[in-house]
């Protein structure tokens, strides 16, 4: 986790609102604003990146279960949504900075 002067990241995989909420309610927020985004990918992207990971040895096969189950409890979330099928990391950033200069 990184949090800096003017803005900062939190990157965690998060699936339930209360803990969203609760971590932003620890967080002094004085002059700046939190925004919530949720990455997210249709089954297919998710499925083809998962089993990239998992022919590298880097993920199981649980987390291809685990991650295509989850897939529909972000739409529950009060987040921005960004979906990052057939996107670039670099395209999703730029979808990020456009959000504003708090993310």
């Amino acid at each position: 986790m990184f949090l800096g002067e003017g803005g900062g990241i939190i990157s965690l995989s998060i699936d339930r609102q209360e803990i969203i909420d609760a971590i932003l309610s620890g967080l002094d927020a004085g002059a700046w604003t939190a925004r919530c985004v949720s990455l997210t990918a249709d089954g297919e992207s998710l499925g083809r990146r998962l089993a990239a990971d998992i022919g590298r040895g880097v993920r199981t096969q649980e987390a291809l279960e685990r991650g295509l189950a989850r897939l529909p409890l972000y739409g529950a979330l009060d987040t921005v949504k960004i979906d990052t099928s057939g996107k670039t990391p670099e395209a999703v950033c730029g979808e990020i900075a456009r959000l504003g200069t708090c993310v």
